[in-house]
């Protein structure tokens, strides 16, 4: 298996890896991809301000789960990318990002541009239902 960064070539392929899985938009930024023959693992990281990266869709096929895929694009993208980073999550992911050096911090703490990119996407606290529950972490 083979991660890198993705190039203009792979932006079709990307597509479709998203359309695949029924994931959505694909967002403006810089990907990461996990290659064995096709794709079969996504990430984007969305540089806001140069100091405000955000990482976003780290996405792996299913039949390609647990076998260290996503630790590994979250590995290459922080390696490419200094300073700090900001994501947003599910109760299920956190465990998973606390080990590649994530931490929890409060949507006020987000920047700005973060607040903001997460108001649009509908991932604050005052845009989805009460029992559905999103968590901002930081690295760096």
């Amino acid at each position: 298996m083979l991660v890198t960064r993705a190039s203009r070539r792979d932006t079709d392929e990307i597509r479709a890896f998203y359309d695949g899985l029924e994931w959505g938009d694909v967002k403006d930024g810089t990907f990461f991809i996990a290659r064995q023959g096709p794709i079969i693992g996504a990430l984007c990281l969305i540089a806001l301000e140069p100091d405000v990266t955000l990482v976003e869709d780290v996405l792996v096929h299913p039949d390609h789960r647990g076998r260290g895929i996503g630790t590994r694009l979250v590995e290459a993208a922080m390696n490419n990318k200094g300073g700090p980073m900001y994501l947003c999550c599910h109760d299920e992911r956190l465990a998973f990002y606390e080990r590649l050096g994530f931490r929890r911090i409060d949507q006020d703490d987000l920047p700005e541009s973060a607040r903001r990119f997460w108001r649009d996407d509908g991932a604050l606290k005052d845009s989805y239902p009460p029992d559905h529950v999103h968590h901002f972490m930081r690295a760096r």
